[in-house]
């Protein structure tokens, strides 16, 4: 096994970002151009103290329910006795992966995306020693099998086309009691998923953003059934109308670990 300071030196390192695959600008353009009309983009400053905002951010609300769900899976990782190496998939600006590396049982993490414009800041902002930022398809990049402890999807396994395959070829990446998060992501039941198709449509081109219908998929748990999956975190609906009511902001989304030690 290289040693952590050697496992991406082979390759091209621009703006503070590793390249493991060559780039693909067809996602970037649409994620980006949508995230923009979302006022989703954050600048340096607001990036540096992400998940937090203001209470006059447009997507205040939203925040503090991706706050929520990191707080959640921040004290879960204080439970780890041991160094842990985590790959958090989806990475976006990587406000999330840079709370990873700050947990004392963090070794090495590593924020994956196939998003430049975001990587690249992040690479700016965030300068932790165990902090890795990799631009990658995982699934034509040659990343360490059998390697990581924990894996991490955050509001990112729905740009995902093919659950199964996704699964399988994380699966890889994992150390034998490794796991997988999937966190602050949609999953529907085999007859919603027509209509949230249908939803999903009708917003992105609302937004003129409808290249965007070719790049954001719809999962359900049934695409889960023959991995080991369990529900950590599963939120009550009516339990989060009285919270927000009293101004506290709990994901409405199921947390989904999937571990590769078979029962």
């Amino acid at each position: 096994m290289k040693k952590t300071t050697e496992l991406f030196s082979a390759y091209k390192k621009m703006e503070g970002v590793y390249f493991l695959s060559e780039p693909d600008n067809n996602f970037e353009e649409n994620y980006i151009a949508l995230r923009e009309k979302e006022n989703w983009i954050a600048d340096s400053d607001t990036l540096r103290s992400l998940p937090d905002v203001s209470k006059q951010n447009i997507n205040y609300k939203l925040w503090m329910m991706r706050k929520d769900t990191a707080k959640r899976f921040v004290k879960y990782l204080s439970h780890k006795s041991a160094p842990t190496k985590i790959l958090d998939l989806g990475c976006g600006n990587g406000w999330f992966t840079n709370m990873l590396s700050q947990h004392a049982q963090a070794e090495i993490v590593c924020g994956i995306d196939v998003n430049f414009t975001e990587l690249k800041q992040a690479a700016i902002i965030f300068k932790n020693k165990n902090l890795y930022w990799l631009y990658a398809d995982i699934f034509q990049a040659e990343l360490p099998e059998n390697y990581f402890d924990v894996i991490t999807l955050n509001a990112s396994f729905q740009y995902f086309f093919d659950a199964e395959v996704t699964i399988q070829r994380l699966l890889a990446l994992l150390k034998s009691d490794g796991e997988i998060h999937i966190l602050d992501t949609p999953f529907y039941s085999l007859s919603e998923i027509v209509k949230a198709k249908e939803r999903s449509a009708n917003y992105f081109s609302e937004q003129k953003s409808e290249g965007m219908s070719n790049l954001y998929y719809h999962h359900s748990l049934e695409e889960l059934k023959r991995f080991n999956y369990q529900f950590f975190y599963a939120p009550s609906k009516n339990w989060n109308r009285v919270k927000s009511f009293f101004g506290k902001y709990t994901s409405p989304f199921t947390w989904v670990i999937i571990s590769k030690v078979k029962n």
